[in-house]
């Protein structure tokens, strides 16, 4: 049964809104996927999705960083609806696999605070 990838999306969004995100957490996707012609497994891809993000000025620090925590989710959100949403069965190719054409079988989503 093929990935159902809007879905995938909703969940990683719903992470994300629900977790404790600071300016030291990092978000990385793990496309897994095989060969378009032949079906065999490569290695998994990791993509981090987590911007860089500074915010200068305004009225006071507190304010800042609030503003910097909702651009920061608002990009990661971003990238998942670009990256992960528009995904299906279909042969793709990948900056990270070279001229391969490769299908994706499923995309996991790890949230790491190197706080931590």
């Amino acid at each position: 049964m093929p990935t159902d990838f809007n879905a995938k999306a909703d969940e990683f969004i719903a992470r994300i809104q629900s977790a404790n995100i600071t300016a030291s957490t990092d978000v990385v996707l793990i496309f897994h996927l095989v060969k378009a012609d032949d079906g065999s497994p490569i290695p998994p891809v990791e993509i981090s999705i987590a911007p860089s993000t500074t915010v200068k000025g305004g009225p006071s620090q507190e304010q800042r960083r609030q503003f910097a925590r909702s651009v920061f989710i608002g990009q990661i959100i971003a990238n998942i609806n670009s990256l992960v949403r528009p995904l299906s069965s279909e042969p793709i190719q990948m900056r990270e696999t070279g001229d391969r054409l490769v299908i994706v079988q499923d995309v996991e989503m790890e949230i790491i605070d190197s706080q931590s």
